[in-house]
């Protein structure tokens, strides 16, 4: 099983795990740190990336590849980060 999370290429990827691992060596620098893959109900075809400390750059579209037993899917979502002043 493979999932990966990219924006506009699929290297290097904004969160890459296989087999249950995350692969470091293929994340943005960016993200490093940042990022969680949360796949309670993987198995249903339902996973969520988490970024934490969301900046404004992180802004624009979002690939997610999935691969399981040579089937892939493919979905993609856009993130609109906006920054509100404290009252």
């Amino acid at each position: 099983m493979e999932v990966r999370w990219v924006r506009s290429h699929c290297y290097p990827a904004v969160q890459v795990y296989v087999d249950g691992d995350h692969v470091a060596g293929e994340q943005m620098v960016e993200y490093r740190g940042r990022t969680a893959l949360v796949g309670d109900a993987i198995h249903e075809g339902r996973l969520t990336l988490q970024i934490h400390g969301a900046r404004t750059s992180d802004d624009g579209q979002y690939r997610c590849l999935f691969e399981i037993d040579d089937v892939y899917q493919e979905a993609s979502m856009d993130l609109k980060v906006e920054w509100a002043l404290p009252h």
